[in-house]
């Protein structure tokens, strides 16, 4: 329901959790030889070393170890074939399980002098421990607030946020690898809630920016620079009073689909032109958090409906409904995100078993939510983590390269009442296989979250410093 509010309730509640945080800041409150041919990789991976054993009346006096180099792995389905020499007649048991790779134990008979192919189908090993790399703030307007954030080609990071209450100002902040600012842009007034790269190197974004001659009243706002953060041009799309767009996305034909908290989904061409507007009404309005282009090129789109239920709808190209799905078993429940899986379901985050919306915001109660489905949004399973009686909520998901879940959130301290960045790590059920809180000594919250190529996480959000100011926040955390 919060996400449905009109945006004079949605800038009074951004207020009044600003002087929340503030009062609570303020007060306290064996040998290795004979190689291994396999098939060429797209990707190094890192090297595996196959393992072989004896099974069954084999003469190996010891084991014998084969080493994969990382340039040898089919990164598209984590596969090699291990080529086995110079072992006596027998049965052998042939394992993966060095170098970051786990797979099922083969049993593989040898005879005579030939040479054995074996089919390895390999998997990461879960990372089940989360450490941080760096965390970086960058002063700006107060308050200042990063919002989202996206890997760029030359391996830095540009986070998109606002300046001033608000949202004063649109601000990008480039980085390099390190964290290291490179440069920073405003871009008027509005807010900005979205940033992607584009398939030329730049970037596109959207938000809200206030409509002409009025006051409190917005259009969706989508707005393409280069890759040095020059304007290349913007556009506004009026559909209800309190228009806001959640989530931008480039499809393979260079055009845009944009989710709006305005019921609508919309696609432009690759000048921001409209194409085709979508609206939708499930027995209450919806407002979309977030979307996604498939492998086969459908859309697949999260939000909230008006009765507090998470739905998940699939669209063809052209806008047209091919399913629609609501999840709300745990109770009141917030779309955070949702992302399609390498199996070709899809993996939804948000806030469930939302409770105390009566009450100021700091004693509202909720809990992360996981939902896994299938290709047509049946659902596999659905977890809840909680760390605090407080709100919590998936703010960001992503898959990992073992197979496992990455969740974003935000949580209370465990003795004060400061809130701290929040990251779990799962296996593919949904399982908890670990967590980590972050953040410095008063309030840190997340807004995005997203995985670079060499496999670590990086957030942003903001963080109050010891003088009660909002800044920007930049975190990255690696996974082993």
């Amino acid at each position: 329901m919060i996400f449905a509010l009109s945006r004079h309730f949605r800038l009074l509640a951004k207020v009044i959790y600003m002087i929340t945080a503030a009062i609570i800041a303020f007060y306290g409150c064996g040998k290795k030889d004979n190689p291994v041919s396999t098939d060429d990789s797209n990707e190094k991976l890192g090297g595996v070393e196959v393992t072989v054993s004896d099974y069954t009346n084999a003469p190996l006096a010891a084991a014998k170890v084969y080493t994969i180099p990382a340039t040898k792995i089919d990164s598209t389905n984590l596969s090699g074939i291990a080529i086995l020499k110079d072992i006596p007649v027998g049965d052998y048991r042939v394992l993966a399980d060095k170098a970051g790779y786990e797979t099922s134990e083969i049993q593989v008979g040898v005879k005579g002098d030939e040479t054995k192919k074996v089919n390895l189908a390999l998997k990461l090993k879960l990372s089940t421990n989360i450490s941080l790399n760096y965390l970086k703030v960058f002063e700006g307007r107060d308050p200042a607030i990063g919002k989202s954030i996206v890997e760029t080609n030359d391996g830095g990071y540009l986070i998109a946020g606002e300046l001033g209450l608000f949202g004063g100002h649109i601000y990008l902040i480039k980085v390099d690898a390190e964290g290291n600012e490179l440069w920073n842009k405003t871009y008027g007034n509005g807010e900005v809630n979205f940033v992607q790269t584009t398939s030329d190197g730049g970037f596109i974004v959207t938000g809200q920016v206030e409509k002409p001659n009025s006051t409190f009243d917005y259009d969706i706002l989508l707005l393409k620079v280069n890759q040095n953060g020059d304007e290349v041009w913007r556009k506004a799309f009026d559909i209800f009073s309190t228009d806001d767009g959640t989530c931008v996305k480039q499809t393979p034909e260079g055009e845009y689909v944009v989710a709006t908290s305005a019921r609508a989904i919309i696609r432009t061409d690759g000048q921001g032109n409209e194409i085709w507007k979508r609206s939708f009404d499930y027995s209450g309005s919806v407002a979309w958090k977030y979307i996604e282009v498939t492998k086969k090129n459908d859309l697949i789109a999260t939000g909230t409906v008006s009765n507090d239920e998470i739905v998940l709808t699939k669209l063809d190209s052209n806008g047209n409904e091919l399913w629609f799905k609501k999840f709300g078993s745990f109770g009141a429940s917030w779309a955070g995100a949702v992302r399609e899986t390498r199996d070709g379901g899809y993996l939804v985050t948000g806030t469930t078993n939302i409770t105390d919306t009566h009450l100021p915001i700091k004693d509202w109660k909720g809990d992360v939510y996981l939902l896994k489905t299938d290709l047509q949004g049946n659902k596999f399973w659905e977890k809840t983590f909680s760390k605090a009686t407080r709100l919590e909520g998936g703010r960001a998901v992503e898959e990992t390269r073992d197979g496992g879940f990455l969740i974003a959130s935000d949580t209370y301290g465990s003795s004060t009442d400061f809130t701290d960045i929040w990251i779990i790590k799962t296996d593919d059920l949904g399982n908890l296989k670990a967590d980590k809180t972050f953040g410095r000594n008063r309030d840190d919250a997340c807004y995005d979250m997203r995985i670079t190529k060499s496999g670590s996480a990086i957030v942003t959000g903001w963080s109050r410093s010891q003088d009660n100011k909002n800044e920007i926040m930049l975190l990255k955390v690696d996974l082993q």
